[in-house]
């Protein structure tokens, strides 16, 4: 069976790359990438993309960005 795991990032720039899947510019990337929790995606032992957790208020949990590689798209990784 296959398996989603993540891991807590501390290096945020190491992962641009990723973040540029799903966000257009660095510029708009840098002015939230120092917010909340990001997290790498890891599938099958893999890294595959990240998502990044904000929290606008004590009760909520936004997804500010979460970006798939296109290889491991539509295997559910995202839901």
């Amino acid at each position: 069976m296959n398996s989603v795991i993540l891991k807590k990032v501390q290096n945020r720039n190491g992962y641009m790359s990723y973040l540029l899947l799903a966000d257009e510019s660095e510029d708009i990337i840098n002015g939230y990438i120092n917010e909340g929790e990001l997290y790498v995606i890891q599938f099958d032992n893999k890294e595959v993309g990240v998502v990044l957790f904000t929290f606008p208020s004590f009760d909520t949990v936004e997804i500010k960005n979460i970006a798939i590689t296109e290889i491991a798209r539509g295997h559910g990784i995202g839901k």
